[in-house]
């Protein structure tokens, strides 16, 4: 599983997808930070201040390594002196091309994590999917939810007519089962879940967020939706289906009105 299936062309690519994440998962991330140290001021590739529930302040440094190379143990040992001078309460070294083994040497015992892209991303990914992913939904999808949902119709369901109404069904039969989806990755559900986050894609490990089965009238969730592999396409998609579901529905709404 992993945030984004998209790879880092140029390190700033990596700069600014590591710090899209911090952002979104409620972070302030800065880029290309530029930081007083004891003895002058250094540049920090990504500097991110979170303050907690409770006020607390804590601050992480990032360092992006875009490289084919393997991270040597010299740039842990300079991360971890920035860290002291600045502060800092975490640190992060992503690495496209890996590290050397004195580089883990170096970080051991220490509050410094060396992490692939991939790997950066699982650390974020349930805070990324509570904190985004799932307001995101919610607040986008709420308008087709409700007009999909078993109980009650829109208000403007009774101004249609006999054609509209007609119409209004095959649009309900085609997106039950992505309205249903929706709630199912809702912040609401989030609270009533075991797992915060469902491995994709949905339509190998959760199968039954997608109810395919539910009989021949409903149309299956888009496959597009059912087989991403990614959360932030996983994303992208449900809103792209949301935005056509609702122009079908808002078409029927404005030409199939009632004498």
């Amino acid at each position: 599983m992993t945030i984004t299936t998209e790879t880092p062309e140029q390190w700033r690519d990596l700069q600014q997808m590591v710090a899209a994440i911090l952002r979104e998962a409620g972070m302030n991330a800065e880029v290309e930070k530029t930081l007083p140290t004891v003895r002058s001021r250094i540049e920090i590739d990504i500097y991110s201040v979170e303050t907690t529930d409770d006020g607390r302040r804590y601050s992480l440094v990032c360092e992006c390594k875009n490289w084919k190379t393997a991270v040597p143990q010299e740039k842990v040992l300079a991360l971890r002196s920035v860290m002291n001078d600045v502060g800092a309460n975490k640190g992060y070294i992503i690495s496209t091309g890996g590290f050397q083994s004195g580089a883990f040497d170096a970080a051991a015992a220490t509050n410094i994590s060396l992490v692939t892209w991939p790997e950066f991303q699982a650390e974020f990914e349930q805070l990324w999917f509570r904190k985004h992913f799932s307001p995101v939904i919610t607040e986008k999808l709420d308008t087709l939810v409700g007009y999909v949902e078993p109980v009650g119709v829109p208000s403007w369901w009774h101004s249609l007519s006999e054609d509209g109404v007609v119409q209004f069904r095959k649009l309900l039969y085609k997106y039950a089962l992505f309205g249903f989806l929706a709630q199912s990755l809702s912040s609401y559900a989030l609270e009533f879940r075991k797992h915060d986050v469902p491995k994709l894609p949905l339509a190998e490990h959760a199968p039954g967020l997608l109810l395919r089965a539910t009989g021949k009238k409903f149309e299956p969730v888009p496959n597009s939706v059912a087989t991403a592999t990614g959360y932030r396409q996983l994303m992208d998609e449900m809103l792209r289906v949301n935005d056509e579901a609702l122009s079908a529905f808002h078409f029927v709404r404005d030409n199939f009105k009632k004498a």
